[in-house]
């Protein structure tokens, strides 16, 4: 047995096995590891999406994609709402046909309110991801 990464694995004498995820630098790696290799000798061989940048289950009939909506085409509007949320470029970002910009927050949907009230100068400052 050994630990890498917040991972344990318990690999045979005899051959390799598979670790699950490890978690480097904020990214989630699926890796291989040999049992006669030390743990800075394993290589990465697929990387695992952070639930951030996947759209969530249980989201509102009719969420799309900010880029995919009509209200939003025009300026920086995408832009400032992400920027008003705390949502990175990478991060999964909706709008439900009422107009409520939702993320995805440790896997679960979250519902920031109506795009309207995020977009700077129309609401006060953002104060980012929940639970950060």
């Amino acid at each position: 047995r050994f630990i890498m990464g917040g991972a344990i694995a318990a690999c045979a004498a005899s051959g390799p096995c598979l670790v699950g995820a490890v978690v480097v630098g904020g990214v989630a790696l699926a890796v291989n590891a040999a049992a006669d290799k030390k743990p800075d000798e394993v290589k990465p061989t697929e990387e695992v999406k952070p639930d951030s940048t996947k759209k969530p289950d249980g989201l509102p009939t009719g969420t799309k994609d900010v880029d995919k909506d009509k209200r939003l085409k025009g300026g920086n509007k995408i832009h400032d709402i992400k920027d008003e949320i705390g949502a990175g470029p990478q991060d999964w970002t909706g709008i439900s046909p009422d107009g409520h910009i939702w993320t995805n927050v440790e896997g679960a949907p979250y519902d920031w309110g109506h795009y309207s009230d995020l977009i700077p100068g129309n609401a006060g400052p953002g104060n980012g991801r929940p639970g950060k």
